[in-house]
């Protein structure tokens, strides 16, 4: 602590060396003019920022808060709208599928019955045709027979040297 300079009760400066501080004692304020009013002033411009400080903060965590409230509403509002509206969607989509399966079943059915009466109706009128096939067979062969007979009967009454002549 060499060079240290003390003041004491504002006399001179004195410059010790190798000094020993057996009871030491602070500046007081009073020693120092105009101090008390700047530390008040400091002290009560601090309380006063302070104060103001805490109420914008209480007010912007009371702001916050609202919003974080209004926030987490709306999603789980949100949420909760999605649900329903996937609900709704998954009922409209089964209704469907089922209708659907059931036209399938329903048209399987139909064409499966419209095919055996087509079947049924393509029988019958084969049956129908070889009937009349059948008949028209037994005419032709009759009428060929006829034929048969009466160009016979030309024949064996013309004579023959007649015959010849038309041939």
């Amino acid at each position: 602590m060499a060079n240290t300079k003390i003041v004491l009760n504002r006399q001179s400066d004195l410059i010790l060396d190798n000094a020993n501080i057996t009871a030491p004692v602070g500046i007081v304020v009073a020693d120092i003019a105009g101090l008390d009013s700047a530390i008040l002033s400091i002290e009560t411009k601090q309380s006063v920022d302070l104060s103001a400080e805490l109420s914008l903060r209480v007010s912007g965590d009371a702001s916050l808060s609202v919003d974080l409230s209004t926030e987490a509403s709306n999603r789980v509002d949100g949420d909760a709208s999605v649900a329903s509206d996937l609900s709704a969607e998954a009922s409209v989509r089964i209704v469907g599928e089922t209708s659907l399966a059931n036209d399938i079943v329903a048209e399987a059915s139909l064409r499966v019955v419209g095919d055996q009466a087509e079947e049924s109706r393509a029988i019958v009128a084969e049956g129908s045709l070889m009937d009349s096939i059948n008949a028209e067979e037994s005419r032709a062969i009759a009428a060929e027979g006829s034929l048969e007979a009466t160009i016979n009967n030309v024949i064996s009454n013309i004579d023959p040297a007649a015959l010849d002549s038309l041939t």
